[in-house]
């Protein structure tokens, strides 16, 4: 199973201008590569986002034209992951983690859906090229097995096709990012530790 977590907002923060069309055309060649996923692969795709409406509302074009029972939106299958706005969202985290641990890979837009991805053990692809996501890859670093948006004669469906493939093949990726998670995992037991030292 393929998760795809997409951005709905500040297209000026995520593609070269202009922003809306370049929007628009990038959205369409990661559906085409996630068709083509589908098809050669077998592949599932979970739509994940992680704001009603403003990541979700792209939903219904988007999964038109994908092979019946390939696809499925979070936020129609599960509505109660969103709570309406100004409602504590941390009961709701613990489900979101599941769904980032079912999945084989995550291609995320959104920063905390990498986070959540490398919480779960699960490999991520970037998509975008905003600098905290190159940031956090290179903090763990791993292996950066991008989807950049910023070039449309490299960013292709075909490209990014192959790019999901290799990632998913990539079993030193695997390997890389379980060592990251131990050290992180790590850092965490000694900085718990050394504030459980402050309050005895």
């Amino acid at each position: 199973m393929i998760a795809l977590n997409w951005a709905g907002d500040r297209p000026h923060f995520r593609y070269p201008d202009p922003a809306e069309d370049n929007a628009r055309h990038f959205a369409a060649e990661v559906k085409a590569a996630l068709v083509q996923s589908v098809e050669q692969l077998g592949a599932t795709i979970m739509f994940l986002p992680h704001l009603r409406h403003v990541d979700s509302d792209m939903y219904a074009e988007f999964a038109d034209g994908f092979p019946a029972g390939s696809v499925f939106g979070v936020h129609e299958a599960l509505p109660f992951l969103y709570p309406p706005p100004g409602e504590m969202l941390y009961p709701h985290v613990p489900f979101f983690t599941n769904l980032y641990r079912q999945a084989d890979l995550v291609i995320g837009m959104r920063f905390h859906a990498c986070v959540l991805a490398f919480g779960a053990g699960t490999r991520f692809m970037r998509l975008g090229s905003h600098p905290k996501l190159q940031y956090f890859v290179e903090d763990l670093g791993v292996t950066d097995h991008a989807i950049p948006l910023v070039d449309r004669q490299a960013d292709t469906a075909t490209s990014i096709a192959a790019g999901v493939r290799a990632c998913l093949r990539d079993d030193g990726y695997a390997n890389d990012l379980d060592r990251a998670l131990g050290r992180q995992v790590g850092l965490l037991r000694a900085f718990n530790e050394r504030v459980l030292d402050l309050v005895k």
